[in-house]
């Protein structure tokens, strides 16, 4: 098709088996990176994408990650629906992949969600699932699509990832991103509770262990 405006964007697209097309894409912006990455992320962070963003730290790159639980919570109480027992276990193997990069310096924030306009008082503070997969680098590139940052989605799953090289774009969807972890809970490394947890889940690390290692 001709071109439309003036914004350098490609589409990349995984076809299942055959390929790892969006799972490389995510891996070479993360390695491009010289000042930031921001990661928004819901499912369990593949481990290849995991030790890009440790060496993106190792390089001094400040890496900002939004995610948030599978199990959702209100007022500090756990969803007790359908499913519930799963949900927690998909919680607890999700803020595992995560904490290898808050305890590297690495930032982590649990998304959160407070009152708002007709917001029943009793809801509290919210923290839901996250859905969305978007990435960022030194607000110049961006990514959006169907592309989980996860095994499945690496490896199985056919996704379909936007990618967009442009900085009023990028620096715009960062400042988005700031707002919701300014709201966010930040997850503090030397909090006795996050370490006691981090040590509890650190099993998880291995698994599943066939395609990431």
């Amino acid at each position: 098709p001709a071109a439309i405006g003036d914004t350098d964007a490609r589409v990349v697209v995984h076809r299942g088996l055959r390929d790892v097309h969006t799972l490389e894409t995510y891996l070479e912006l993360i390695a491009s990176a010289r000042s930031h990455v921001y990661v928004v992320n819901g499912f369990p962070l593949a481990l290849e994408l995991q030790h890009a963003l440790l060496g993106a730290l190792r390089r001094g790159v400040r890496v900002r990650t939004l995610f948030g639980r599978p199990t959702p919570t209100h007022s500090g109480a756990t969803f007790t629906g359908p499913w519930s027992t799963a949900r927690t276990a998909a919680t607890e193997l999700v803020h595992s992949r995560m904490d290898p990069i808050i305890a590297a310096g690495g930032e982590g924030y649990l998304f959160a969600c407070r009152e708002g306009v007709g917001w029943a008082p009793e809801l509290g503070i919210v923290n839901p699932h996250v859905h969305a997969k978007a990435l960022s680098v030194d607000g110049q590139r961006c990514t959006v699509g169907s592309a989980n940052m996860d095994i499945t989605a690496a490896y199985w799953e056919s996704e379909l990832l936007l990618v967009i090289e442009d900085a009023a774009i990028a620096s715009g969807f960062e400042a988005k991103v700031d707002a919701l972890m300014a709201e966010s809970l930040r997850m503090d490394a030397g909090d006795p509770v996050w370490q006691q947890l981090a040590k509890r889940r650190a099993w998880m690390r291995h698994w599943p262990g066939v395609l990431s290692v």
